[in-house]
């Protein structure tokens, strides 16, 4: 009897640890093997050739974002809503894969105070900087590129950064610094190193 129980316990674990994979990749199945390593010349030629519209996009979005509320959109190809973020009053909210005429999308809108053409001239303004998404104030980050799980970003501070800020924002790891107030950063997803892989 004893061994029947450790055998179910072991099963069940075993199923809650496949359940928690799945729930945690789910989304992104169909890119987790489209993985590419890309070098700082890529990461600055990009953003040299995409300014711009990368500042455009900064811009639009800090003069649509509500005061006291943290917002993350990521968007698809053809305009859908891979991830969107909503923090307001300390509450952290995530929903995936909705359609742009969802009525999820509709209500969302409401709760930040957005319209539909909001929402569709923000998207417009991150395709032509050729990047997927778009958060935060201080900085505002920009998604630039996926590479598998990862994400190459551009972190947009309000001010350049002092030299002590300069060190933070340049540790050879998330961070790197690239002139003024722009730092390019990395963030691994759910699995594998932290840091950019060119440092690893």
């Amino acid at each position: 009897m004893k061994d029947l129980i450790q055998g179910i316990k072991g099963t069940i674990i075993t199923f809650a640890i496949f359940g928690l994979f799945i729930l945690i990749v789910y989304y992104r199945w169909d890119k987790m093997f489209e993985y590419k390593i890309y070098s700082k010349e890529e990461i600055i030629t990009n953003y040299e050739n995409n300014e711009k519209a990368i500042l455009e996009s900064r811009k639009y979005f800090l003069s649509i974002l509500p005061e006291n509320m943290f917002i993350d959109i990521e968007f698809e190809n053809g305009g859908d809503i891979d991830r969107f973020r909503i923090r307001k009053n300390d509450v952290l909210n995530t929903y995936r894969n909705i359609g742009i005429n969802s009525n999820t999308t509709d209500s969302l809108l409401k709760e930040i105070g957005w319209d539909k053409s909001e929402l569709i001239k923000l998207n417009r303004f991150i395709e032509d900087a050729k990047c997927i998404s778009i958060q935060g104030k201080d900085p505002v980050t920009i998604g630039w590129i996926r590479s598998g799980m990862g994400m190459y970003k551009y972190e947009l501070f309000e001010e350049n950064l002092t030299d002590s800020l300069q060190n933070e924002y340049n540790d050879s790891c998330v961070y790197m610094f690239y002139k003024e107030n722009i730092v390019f950063s990395y963030g691994s997803g759910a699995f594998g190193s932290m840091c950019f892989p060119i440092y690893n």
